[in-house]
């Protein structure tokens, strides 16, 4: 490992600025000239690093959310377990939160029962910062004044040798935000990294963890999971770590049962996902992207030749909608993109619901996907999304 006391390095080849997002690099000079300690951070400098293009440009500084609401009218402070401020151009929204410490004095509380953070707005240094961070490749700091990479966790060192290491100890830090189990197999997945030894077996020992913590925030970890390009091995890796049992038996036992018809239909879906274009999955409705799961649920628990309604529908997806916090108005959306993918392939001969309107766009989403998965041909496909512009 590197000494601790070398904290800025040097890049031997330079971070390229012209990828840098402009209206984030604004944000950061404002800062700057204000006179607050300001760096990129996260999964931007990860990423650049690694050579892949940034999804988002995030900003950590000393400068408090009041004081960035102050410098900046186009931003909105949100969030209550962890305060920060989005600031807006257009549509692009640019995070920047406040340097953060662990609430625990000594880097953990007295009572290891009671490690779960329910509030994160204990603000610090930069070091302090970095130190209660989840894994060391998210990190790293990134100064574009000096064009030096801050690294106080090895971070630098993990990223060259495709390790993802949490920052202290394992255990410690999945049972203080469970969230990051999903996080570390996602990262795993994605990068084509390793979790150090110590790291998988906490996943392991950890995933009932995540019964404590919010459906809402598990959804939205599960989202993030399904728009990556590597769905099949995030979902195969929650599968053999018995993380997926926990977020959702049905889909556990779904996956768990390689010759039926629900388990044949997800890993297609899965695959389909993952040769998606960029362009095209960063499109993707949230119900677009539930839709064949709750399908292949819904076929999973329902009686073959029993006539699909929305009450069947509910009760197949009891213990899904609850463990994931599925919105009612998410459900009902899935259930209407459900139906038209029936009319779509003409097993239901009606005409296309006027309540099911709304949710055209995302059904075309699910017919291309299912293009891709070989259910749909591409005539059909190509039939229904010009119908489907009458629509708009």
């Amino acid at each position: 490992m590197q000494n601790k006391n070398e904290i800025k390095f040097d890049l031997v080849k330079p971070l390229p600025h012209e990828l840098f997002d402009k209206d984030a690099l604004k944000v950061y000079h404002r800062l700057k000239r204000n006179r607050f300690t300001t760096y990129f951070v996260g999964g931007c400098i990860r990423d650049l690093l690694l050579g892949n293009p940034p999804k988002d440009f995030d900003i950590v500084t000393s400068a408090r959310p009041k004081q960035i609401r102050k410098l900046f009218h186009n931003s909105r402070i949100i969030g209550r377990r962890f305060r920060l401020v989005n600031v807006f151009f257009g549509k692009k929204v640019i995070e920047v939160t406040t340097f953060r410490k662990t609430p625990w004095e000594n880097g953990e509380p007295e009572n290891q029962k009671k490690l779960l953070i329910q509030n994160d707005n204990f603000f610090g240094s930069d070091e302090e910062d970095a130190m209660r961070r989840d894994f060391t490749i998210n990190a790293l700091f990134y100064c574009p004044d000096e064009r030096v990479v801050v690294d106080y966790t090895g971070g630098l060192e993990d990223l060259q040798y495709g390790k993802v290491r949490t920052i202290g100890d394992s255990k410690i830090r999945l049972a203080e935000d469970p969230v990051r189990i999903i996080r570390a197999i996602k990262f795993a997945a994605c990068l084509g990294f390793e979790m150090t030894p110590d790291l998988y077996k906490a996943v392991i020992q950890c995933s009932h963890f995540l019964e404590r913590t919010p459906p809402a925030r598990i959804l939205l970890e599960m989202l993030k999971v399904l728009r990556t390009r590597k769905v099949y091995f995030c979902f195969d890796s929650l599968l053999k770590s018995g993380v997926l049992e926990v977020i959702s038996p049905d889909l556990g036992n779904i996956l768990h049962q390689s010759r039926t018809e629900p388990y044949r239909l997800l890993h297609r879906y899965f695959r389909a996902l993952d040769a998606l274009a960029d362009s095209d999955r960063s499109e993707l409705k949230d119900e677009t992207l539930f839709t064949i799961i709750c399908w292949s649920i819904f076929i999973h628990k329902n009686q073959k030749g029993r006539k699909m309604s929305f009450e069947i529908f509910e009760n197949a997806l009891e213990d899904t909608k609850n463990k994931l916090s599925l919105s009612k108005r998410l459900r009902q959306s899935i259930f209407n993109i459900i139906i038209l993918q029936n009319i779509f392939d003409r097993k239901i001969k009606k005409k296309i619901p006027a309540n099911s309107i709304p949710d055209m766009e995302a059904a075309i989403q699910v017919l291309k996907i299912r293009m891709l998965m070989g259910d749909v041909s591409e005539k059909s496909y190509h039939h229904w999304l010009a119908k489907s512009q009458r629509f708009s």
